[in-house]
């Protein structure tokens, strides 16, 4: 290339390079004119713009930035933009702001900043990260003040909360205290009040900062006077404000701050047309309040009216109705049944709740006396209680209400009634009012208030305190008759203690003899004897045994009278219960040949819980009952039962007899005490006519009920019916190891009794077996010379055609009736020996028990052991001699009759004459057992059974046994108490010993 060329490809270059170098000139150009274009919108923009670096450092502060958080743009330049907006807050919300533009790409929110004068300011903020060249440059931030906006929300938001609160169903001060709260978020003070218009008076009745000009609150001010600031906002209906109120003379007086309040802004409360009271705010600086604060605190008292109105009225209603429920509930609690003291006090208490007084009286009248029963108040109340006074002087303040019946009111009662008599000392009670205390149109008293103020009660107070009379006279007229009530009761109840305490005296005295007389009876009843001699013994038995009963039958019915009877809870057998009872009334059905038999159901519980001594007392008096009036026939007991809830039963009883019956027009004699359907001289049936009522009453305190059903001529039937739970009790049958050899077996029952038949066919029906029942012996008969198949017959021994024997004679001749087991049901107990093993294989006596029924036919289906000797009839008697025995007794006879029955038991003892002696008795020897008297001269039973318990240890001391003639429950429980281990009433039958002996050897 040549040298001209070289020059023109340079001189292209170069016009290249100044056509490039004029472009930049203009681009650059351009951008300072955008970029100043830009300084002047940011220095010009009325929100604060600020450019921050990475490091969010401040790198650009526009003037409204400026403006809006109080720093110059020298002093923001280079700092963090935290320090600046922050202060010493916290600045979580910042990193929160700064992290959230980062991951969205910008953050727009409203929040507060921090000014350098440490104020807070409201501000909506965007912040924007900057990019140059696809990395991050820094920071956009722009700061829009909306403080302004914030607080016009706030006071919407506060007048939207005054219109809530005026639908509110607040109290008045609950009411006052929220328009309190919500006026702070309106309008800024240090003290404010609320006054309200009560009559000529403006009183204070809400104020918050007032502690600090001394307390106002409850102060009252004269609408009337000119000075008052507050007043004329009342007296012209206009708000007034001032940003310096402290050289007014109103606001300068010691009462009003002495010049410390220099904002003031007062705007009245209206409702309708009528004025209710004012707000007033007060600042302690100047300037604050203008003309915009004013308008908003006039809106907010208009609401504020409406709400304190509202709380006003249903303050009125709410006490109106707390006065009517007050009355209300004086009513009820006065109709209960409390005695005059406790109405009294009551009275008073409820009165305070509607009518106030410093003290106050219920005062009776009596004749021309007036006696306080009740006070309250009072200094010296014990002595006032029960003072009397005449009530007819001329100068005592009770002869004009005594006289008028109407009520009193006295504004000064010491300048009105020299006479009055006041107990807090002279002229401290001025006000008193008495209102009479009227049953009907009779007086029977007058309740007194009383008050330290003068011309304190109105006529108001006085309707009040009359309508709370008329319930109060009730309720003491009822407390008075209730306390006569109570007072005889008390003389009811002490004349039947002392009823009972008689009763149990001549118990103890008729049974000492007693037992002397039925146990030598007994004693001699065990001797050889001639028919006629053993004939006299057993009347005087059955009659000592009678007079025995008829002491039981009052000892239980005074016991019922005096509400001492007492039942036990505990597990028994059912079954045996009814079927004891049976047994014991079963000779005197023999004598009479009555028919007994017991029925109950398959659904009725073995077990259940209850007592089973009443129970089974209650049975025997039905039962000795419908055998007494039964000649001929049958006495049933049926029980059933029927479910009353989980493991509750409903047990049904029912005595049936085939008695005389009771005519109806004497039924309703039943069940009254010492009351006799025939009560004739000429009766043929004797008794106490107390059973029944004895065994209604026992059963009803088993919340049971009884009634009867009855047929003259045919017979009656007395039911009862009682609750009873189930219980777990020992088996009387083994079936798990019997039924086997029962199942499937057939059994011929022959009885002209349906009912028996019945009961025997149930049976033996529920443990497996097949019966066949006919009434005739003819019949059986039939049956098996007709080839019917037998494994056992049960045979009745009185029936038709012929007995039982001659029927089993019968069996026995023909083929299939040779080895026939036959079962004897008879209710001849003294059936001979030899006759009745000679065709029988067993000897059943009537009523017939489930349980023996049952073993005696698993007897005669048990397969033969070998070599088995022979049962022996009678078991040998126990070794017993071994017992060392100590009778205590005083009397002579009883320690006789005592030896004697311990000597046919196999026992001998030693003879102590009463406590003192059997103590020395046991220092001397050791005894196993000891029989103890209780009542007994120089030391009782009791006493000396306290004494052996404190003096040996329980392993090592004699077993104590009481037998006595005190035979009332407490009696016994006094035994056991004083360490006893077991008790014996008297008479002692040798029986009832025997089996306290065998528990002292176990």
């Amino acid at each position: 290339m040549t040298d001209v060329d070289l020059a023109a490809e340079l001189a292209q270059r170069n016009a290249e390079l100044a056509l490039i170098a004029n472009e930049n000139e203009r681009l650059l150009a351009e951008v300072e004119r955008q970029r100043q274009y830009f300084d002047s919108l940011v220095a010009f923009s009325p929100v604060g713009v600020i450019v921050m670096d990475n490091d969010e450092r401040v790198t650009e502060w526009n003037p409204a930035a400026a403006d809006l958080f109080g720093y110059s743009s020298e002093e923001a330049l280079g700092r963090p933009i935290d320090d600046l907006v922050f202060g010493d807050a916290s600045r979580d919300d910042g990193r929160e702001v700064t992290r959230e533009a980062l991951a969205q790409g910008s953050a727009h929110r409203t929040a507060k900043r921090t000014r350098k004068d440490g104020t807070q300011v409201d501000v909506e903020l965007l912040l924007v990260p900057l990019t140059a060249d696809g990395s991050r440059a820094g920071f956009l931030g722009i700061y829009h003040d909306i403080t302004e906006l914030e607080r016009a929300r706030e006071h919407a938001e506060t007048l939207l909360t005054m219109t809530q609160v005026r639908g509110k169903t607040l109290s008045l001060q609950a009411t006052i205290e929220s328009i309190l709260d919500e006026l702070l978020r309106v309008v800024p003070y240090d003290s404010c009040s609320i006054q309200v218009v009560q009559g000529t008076r403006l009183v204070i009745v809400g104020a918050r900062g007032l502690e600090d000009l001394g307390g106002m609150l409850g102060q009252e001010f004269d609408l009337e006077d000119e000075t008052n600031l507050n007043s004329q906002v009342v007296r012209s209906r206009r708000t007034q404000v001032f940003a310096d109120v402290s050289t007014n003379p109103h606001f300068a007086s010691e009462r009003h701050g002495a010049g410390r309040i220099r904002g003031w802004i007062c705007a009245p409360m209206i409702v309708g047309d009528r004025v209710v009271g004012v707000i007033s705010v007060d600042k302690f600086e100047p300037d604050v309040y203008n003309e915009e604060l004013a308008e908003l605190t006039t809106a907010f008292a208009s609401q504020a009216a409406i709400a304190i109105e509202n709380a006003r009225l249903l303050e009125t209603e709410r006490a109106a109705r707390e006065q009517a429920e007050t009355l209300r509930a004086a009513a009820h609690s006065l109709g209960s049944t409390l005695g005059v003291p406790q109405v009294t006090t009551l009275i008073l208490s409820e009165l305070r709740k509607v009518v106030p007084y410093q003290s106050a009286s219920v005062q009776r009248i009596d004749g021309g006396e007036l006696e306080i029963v009740g006070g309250h108040g009072y200094p010296d109340l014990e002595q006032m209680i029960g003072l009397r006074y005449r009530w007819g002087g001329p100068g005592d303040p009770a002869r004009e209400l005594v006289e008028r019946h109407d009520t009193l009111i006295v504004p000064d009662v010491a300048a009105r009634f020299s006479q009055f008599k006041d107990p807090f000392g002279e002229g401290m009670i001025k006000s008193w009012m008495a209102v009479p205390l009227l049953v009907g149109e009779r007086l029977i008293g007058m309740l007194t208030c009383d008050s330290f103020e003068p011309d304190f009660y109105t006529v108001e107070h006085a309707r009040t305190a009359e309508a709370f009379a008329a319930f109060a006279a009730t309720a003491i007229d009822k407390a008075r008759y209730l306390d006569e009530l109570e007072r005889a009761r008390e003389e009811a109840e002490a004349a039947t203690r002392a009823k009972s305490a008689f009763l149990a005296t001549m118990s103890h005295e008729i049974r000492t003899p007693m037992n002397a007389v039925i146990g030598m009876t007994g004693l001699l009843l065990r001797t050889d004897l001639t028919p006629e001699q053993r004939e006299f013994a057993e009347i005087v038995r059955s009659s000592g045994d009678a007079l025995l009963r008829v002491i039981d039958d009052i000892l239980d019915f005074s016991k019922i009278e005096a509400g001492r009877l007492e039942l036990e809870r505990a597990p028994f057998d059912l079954r045996e219960c009814v079927e004891e009872a049976l047994a014991i009334v079963a000779p005197r059905a023999t004598e009479n040949h009555v028919e007994l038999g017991c029925l109950v159901d398959e659904n009725v519980p073995a077990g259940v819980m209850g007592d089973v001594a009443r129970l089974r007392q209650v049975l025997l008096n039905l039962l000795s009952n419908a055998v007494k009036f039964t000649q001929k026939g049958e006495v049933i007991v049926h029980v059933d039962a029927e479910p009353a809830g989980p493991g509750v039963h409903r047990l049904h009883f029912a005595v049936r007899d085939t008695g005389i019956g009771i005519p109806q027009d004497r039924m309703n004699r039943l069940f009254e005490s010492f009351s006799q359907v025939d009560a004739s001289t000429s009766r043929r049936y004797g008794g106490t006519g107390l059973g029944l009522a004895i065994s209604k009453r026992i059963v009803e305190l088993m919340d049971g009920t009884m009634w009867a059903e009855s047929q003259e001529g045919e017979g009656s039937t007395f039911h009862f019916e009682l609750t009873a739970s189930e219980a777990a009790v020992p088996a009387q049958i083994d079936l798990d190891g019997g039924l086997p050899k029962l199942a499937a077996k057939r059994i011929l029952v022959v009885d002209d009794n349906a009912t028996n038949r019945e009961i025997v066919s149930r049976q033996t029906r529920s443990w497996g077996m097949e019966p066949v029942a006919v009434a005739l012996p003819s019949e059986a008969l039939a049956l098996i010379e007709n080839g019917e198949h037998f494994d056992v017959a049960a045979l009745d021994m009185l029936m038709p055609e012929m007995d039982g024997c001659e029927l089993a004679r019968r069996i026995r001749l023909q083929p299939n009736g040779q080895a026939l087991p036959l079962v004897l049901l008879t209710s001849l107990a003294g059936l001979p020996q030899a006759r009745s093993t000679e065709d029988f294989d067993v000897q059943l006596t009537k009523p017939v028990r489930a349980s023996q029924l049952y073993n005696a036919l698993l007897g005669v289906f048990a397969d033969p052991e070998p070599n088995a000797l022979p049962a022996a009839v009678d078991r040998e008697a126990p070794e017993t001699s071994s017992l060392r025995i100590l009778l205590a007794e005083d009397n002579p006879v009883n320690q006789k009759v005592a030896l004697r029955i311990l000597e046919k038991l196999g026992y001998r003892a030693d003879v102590a004459s009463n406590g003192l002696e059997a103590l020395e008795a046991l220092e001397r020897k050791p005894y196993d057992v000891v029989l103890m008297d209780v009542q007994m001269p120089e030391m009782d039973g009791l006493d000396a059974s306290r004494r052996i318990c404190a003096r040996w240890p329980a392993e090592s001391r004699p077993r104590i046994v009481a037998m006595t003639a005190n035979a009332m429950i407490e009696d016994r429980e006094a035994c056991f108490a004083a360490g006893m281990d077991d008790y014996i009433a008297k008479p002692v039958s040798p029986e009832a010993l025997a089996e306290a002996l065998s528990r002292a050897r176990a």
